[in-house]
């Protein structure tokens, strides 16, 4: 796989997290492919399987209405390769900073291991399947 692919790559799961953590959650279900698939493991608040761009669109738009908490999503140590000429999966790390939007003392409320896998297209990468398997978990 090519630096720019990986770079490319990258920086959509950047974005994703930066629109969910700056009050814009309902606009990453674009960043899924039609059929695209959002999990999140036990023991996550929110366990489960979204299948299909509508339903992860439903998830984030309800995400996005709970105005009064704050998120802060921090992920790293990216291992991307390619799977075919236009696919792609990933792992990393996140970690994810809540609390209150009128706290400024946040709580790390979980360190997950994520796995994508990606689909190319004519206008870019898009997220095929996210799993999101929390390693860590406080309080929530």
């Amino acid at each position: 796989m090519e630096a720019l692919q990986s770079l490319e790559i990258i920086n959509l799961s950047s974005r994703f997290f930066s629109l969910i953590d700056h009050g814009r959650a309902a606009e990453v279900a674009d960043f899924f492919t039609l059929d695209g698939m959002l999990t999140f493991g036990e023991p996550s608040p929110n366990a489960g399987e979204h299948r299909g761009r509508e339903a992860i669109g439903i998830f984030f738009a309800a995400r996005q209405a709970n105005a009064v908490v704050a998120t802060r999503h921090v992920v790293s140590n990216f291992l991307i390769s390619a799977t075919g000429p236009d696919t792609a999966k990933a792992g990393f790390l996140m970690t994810v900073f809540r609390g209150r939007q009128s706290e400024i003392t946040p709580e790390a409320m979980f360190v997950a291991d994520v796995t994508d896998t990606y689909e190319r297209f004519p206008q870019g990468w898009l997220i095929a399947t996210r799993l999101i398997q929390p390693v860590f978990v406080t309080a929530y």
